[in-house]
């Protein structure tokens, strides 16, 4: 179809979560994204300064081939993780889209199953924080 849905492998689903996502792109004007949880207050990850980007959380993240395309998918220098949902919720954002959150009873994210908590994902989580800041915020 039109809906490219991408799913973390640490949430588990609760009900047909496809249905319902391309029920709520549906029913939203074109411009969305669409996320398992919107988190617009400090999360720690977000945060820079006196400054929260609120973001969708990468648990599940879901919009139509065009949104897609226009959003320029994924910012390949946050692989292998952490700070990619914050960056693309920004980048939507910016080009003008909404963001949206499904009914939070379709999910469980489990947390930190796809590389853990550990030393070198903190590094990782450091070195990614400080990318954003250099992409969103030095010409502020």
């Amino acid at each position: 179809g039109d809906v490219i849905i991408l799913l973390s492998n640490d949430v588990r689903l609760h009900g047909d979560i496809c249905k319902e996502t391309v029920r709520l792109l549906e029913v939203l004007p074109n411009k969305y994204l669409v996320g398992g949880r919107y988190l617009d207050f400090n999360t720690c990850w977000n945060t820079f300064g006196d400054k929260i980007f609120p973001y969708l959380e990468v648990l599940l993240l879901a919009a139509t081939n065009d949104v897609w395309f226009d959003l320029g998918y994924f910012d390949e220098r946050f692989v292998p993780s952490d700070m990619e949902d914050v960056d693309i919720s920004t980048t939507a954002i910016s080009c003008g889209y909404g963001l949206a959150e499904l009914p939070t009873h379709l999910t469980t994210h489990i947390g930190g199953q796809s590389i853990g908590f550990n030393p070198a994902r903190e590094a990782i989580t450091i070195a990614n924080k400080e990318k954003f800041r250099k992409k969103w915020m030095e010409n502020d």
